[in-house]
């Protein structure tokens, strides 16, 4: 799959490209964003994120800098400053309103459901590789 760099091979992203992951997170709130710009596909940061404790808090720490980056320029908009290039308000909004109800314990929501985030994670991990799987057997057939 593009964009997937590491993913089918299981590769675990290095030192450096973790470091830029973590920048880009702490500087966007932006997981899909933070993957890219470090080189690599979001599958691995996430499975990463699921077996190293201290990535996981790293990851935490970062994203809620993200946050706070993305309610100051909110703030400067509101202000009277324009927003960044290709920034859409609503979803920057919506992403926010999700972080606070975290904040104040609420896991995610799944169709009605509360589900710890990490379940999500690991859901989404084992549905990507099966449609990697069934890509690989497509190509070999």
């Amino acid at each position: 799959m593009g964009g997937e760099t590491g993913a089918a091979t299981g590769r675990l992203p290095g030192r450096a490209v973790r470091r830029r992951f973590l920048e880009v997170l702490g500087m966007t709130a932006n997981v899909t964003r933070a993957a890219r710009e470090a080189g690599m596909g979001t599958r691995c940061f996430y499975r990463l994120r699921l077996g190293d404790e201290a990535f996981r808090t790293a990851w935490d720490t970062a994203l809620e800098e993200g946050c706070r980056q993305v309610e100051t320029m909110l703030l400067a908009a509101a202000l009277g400053e324009p927003l960044a290039a290709g920034v859409d308000r609503k979803q920057v909004l919506e992403m926010l309103a999700r972080r606070e109800a975290r904040g104040k314990g609420a896991p995610a929501t799944v169709r009605g459901r509360q589900v710890a985030i990490e379940t999500v994670e690991r859901s989404l991990l084992r549905k990507l590789d099966a449609l990697d799987r069934r890509r690989r057997r497509g190509k070999e057939g």
